[in-house]
């Protein structure tokens, strides 16, 4: 390639106007070691044009990285839609769940109690009658409650033994 053309391709190449072909032309002019003077200044940039080509292309598949992102990113708002949909419909149903409770509580008709007795006398000697059955089952089984207070003491006792044991343990832990 002769002197005059290839600076005729060099001045559209730094305009922008040049075309693949000759840009791959000054390539190759430049990939050569008898350059003249003038142009040994810019052989090191094409040289690190052509470096920076090489190098420049990723070692991973760029569009399968985008397709797993895109896809992770989908799952998530997946995750996120479903468990708002969940929170939704579990407030609602706990909401329907205590409105069928207050309509049952509140519809059922009122007990009345009925009297059993028609004598007021009657009805107080009959409490009277079931208090003390009462108060005589509940006497009979506490009566075995009473040892629980031998062991509350000797508890107490031990738990002083426990004490001077850590003492003794202090001292003898302290001595050279």
């Amino acid at each position: 390639m002769d002197y005059q053309n290839i600076n005729e391709i060099l001045e559209k190449y730094f305009e922008g106007n040049t075309t693949q072909e000759e840009e791959n032309l000054i390539r190759e002019y430049f990939l050569k070691t008898d350059l003249p003077v003038e142009h040994q200044y810019l052989k090191k940039m094409f040289h690190y044009f052509n470096e920076a080509k090489i190098n420049s292309k990723p070692d991973f598949n760029v569009n399968a990285e985008l397709n797993s992102i895109i896809d992770n990113q989908w799952k998530k708002e997946s995750k996120i839609r479903f468990n708002r949909i969940l929170k939704w419909s579990s407030s609602v149903a706990a909401i329907f769940i205590l409105g069928i409770g207050i309509f049952h509580y509140y519809s059922k008709p009122s007990v009345k109690v009925k009297d059993t007795f028609s004598n007021p006398d009657q009805a107080y000697i009959e409490t009277k009658r079931a208090l003390l059955y009462v108060s005589n089952c509940m006497n009979k089984n506490t009566s075995n409650l009473k040892y629980l207070a031998q062991i509350d003491k000797s508890y107490k006792k031990l738990s002083k033994i426990g004490e001077m044991d850590k003492i003794v343990n202090s001292l003898k832990s302290k001595k050279p």
